[in-house]
Parts: C-alpha cells; sequence; structure tokens
C-alpha cells in the first residue's frame, strides 16, 4: 500500500491531537495578555497531511498554518478557539487570555519635592513617585505626570482637609496615600510699590501711593486704597486729611494691610514760605 506523507495509512483516519512547542498534549491555554505573543502549536492524527488551521475570533487570535504546524498571535485580552481540521476530524484548543491589571500601587514625593501648599493652590502630580505591578509581574515607576495617574484632588483647588491625598494608577488606588501640608491663604508681605513724592512743605497732604500686596501662595495685588498709613512711631493711622508739619520732618511714612507692616520711607518736611509773591 502506498505510503502517505504523514507515514500513515491513507485508509487509517485517526481522531486529531494538538501538542505545543514542548510536546505536550494541549486542549487550553490560559493566560495573562501583557502584549502581542506568539504560540507554536503541533497536530497529529486526522489524515496525517491536509491540516487546516482557524480562530473562531481573529480580533484576539490570529493564525497561520503550514501544514501539520501553525503559528498563533495572541492579539488581545479575551476567549477564542483554533481551530484544526484533518479529514473528517477536528480539534480544538481554547485560548482564555485575561486582560493585564494593576495588582499593586505606591506612590510618594520625591525626594526634595515641595509638601506644603495654601489653600487655593492645586496639588502638582510632577512632584509624585508611583511605582506599579501588573498580575503578569511586569511593572515600572513613572512620574505623576503620566496620564494613567490620578489623584483624590484632580482639577480642584486644594482646601484645608485635602492634607491626605489618594493617589491612583490606571484606577488602582496606592496602598498609602501622600501626605501634604495646607494653609490657609494670608499676607506675606506689603511694599510701598510708588509713592508720589517724599519731599513736602508744611500744611501739605498725603501723597498719591500703589502698595504691593504678596501673599503666601505667591499671588499679589496692587492696592491704591485700603490699606492704613502710618508715620513715625505712631501707633494710630493718619487720616485721609492729614496735613504733615515739620516736626514731621525725618520720620518714616509705612503702611499697613491685613496687620503685615511696609518698610518705610523718610520724607523731608520744610517751612511754608509765606512771603508775597512780587
Amino acid at each position: 500500500l502506498p505510503i502517505c506523507e504523514g507515514g500513515e495509512n491513507p485508509s487509517e483516519i485517526t481522531d486529531i491531537q494538538v501538542f505545543d512547542a514542548e510536546g505536550k498534549p494541549v486542549t487550553e491555554i490560559s493566560g495573562i495578555f501583557s502584549g502581542e505573543q506568539t504560540v507554536t502549536l503541533t497536530a497529529k492524527g486526522g489524515d496525517g497531511k491536509n491540516y487546516k488551521w482557524l480562530s473562531d475570533d481573529t480580533a484576539v487570535l490570529s493564525v497561520s498554518g503550514n501544514g501539520s504546524t501553525a503559528t498563533v498571535t495572541v492579539k488581545s485580552a479575551g476567549n477564542a478557539n483554533v481551530v484544526v481540521t484533518s479529514a473528517d476530524r477536528s480539534a480544538t484548543v481554547a485560548f482564555k487570555m485575561a486582560k493585564d491589571e494593576v495588582k499593586k500601587v505606591t506612590a510618594k514625593l520625591k525626594d526634595k519635592a515641595n509638601d506644603e501648599y495654601v489653600a487655593g493652590q492645586t496639588f502638582d502630580k510632577s512632584t509624585l513617585e508611583v511605582t506599579y505591578e501588573m498580575n503578569s509581574g511586569v511593572g515600572n515607576t513613572v512620574n505623576g505626570t503620566d496620564p494613567n495617574v490620578s489623584t483624590s484632588v484632580d482639577g480642584k483647588p486644594l482646601t484645608a482637609l485635602d492634607t491626605s491625598v489618594k493617589v491612583y494608577y490606571k484606577g488602582k488606588e496606592a496602598e498609602q496615600p501622600v501626605t501634604i501640608k495646607i494653609s490657609e491663604k494670608s499676607v506675606k508681605t506689603v511694599d510701598i510699590d510708588y509713592m508720589k513724592k517724599q519731599d513736602f512743605t508744611e500744611g501739605e497732604g498725603l501723597p498719591e501711593m500703589k502698595v504691593k500686596v504678596t501673599y503666601n501662595d505667591n499671588t499679589d495685588m496692587t492696592l491704591v486704597d485700603g490699606f492704613d498709613i502710618y508715620l513715625g512711631d505712631d501707633t494710630t493711622p493718619l487720616k485721609g486729611s492729614y496735613k504733615f508739619k515739620l516736626e514731621d520732618n525725618g520720620k518714616s511714612i509705612y503702611v499697613k494691610f491685613n496687620g503685615v507692616s511696609s518698610s518705610g520711607r523718610t520724607i523731608t518736611v520744610t517751612k511754608k514760605n509765606n512771603d508775597p509773591v512780587t
């Protein structure tokens, strides 16, 4: 009798068995999908030579057959079957590929990163260092600006209650939150930004002034009124109608806003000339 290419009598049709790359029989392959990968399968049985390979879901698996051997490319997570036929026999290998999910996340502030904020500021995610581990064992450490990193304070101004910031990687919460300090907004410095004049004649009134107020969140604003003006050692602010006197000569004028004082500017006051104009 003639012998077929597979070494079997053509009249002998047998059940098909599929083997993996190590030569072990296989009917199911399961694992975690962490990226495209290939699997080699070999079939024995049927008529011994006329093998056809196919995938019942090409979005998950693609199959390239070459006789009794096939290369299966796993393209995504999901369930799909590889079917091989020969003569009137067939065999199926079920692929069950789970999505690779985040198993563990830890987060911390980078060394020497700022951890002090003022209420109203937003949290700086670039100060974060986030380490993640996938179920597949794959992992990495990324910057807080990574698009997969989010926090419990994203997109909102900080309040005094936000001292414990939850950090997430792909929605998985870090084992411990990150702790920051938050203070209320307050005036940090007050400066006389503009003073129209510092030399006066007795009887002249207060000069036009502009005052720069800087807050502890490093924002600032310029005032043209709403601040108190002081002269020398007096603890009582000057009235808007105040007129300079000779005894004010050499004193310092300064301003105060929300309890914070500016540095002083020394003024001169000279005697008014009462000589008639000739």
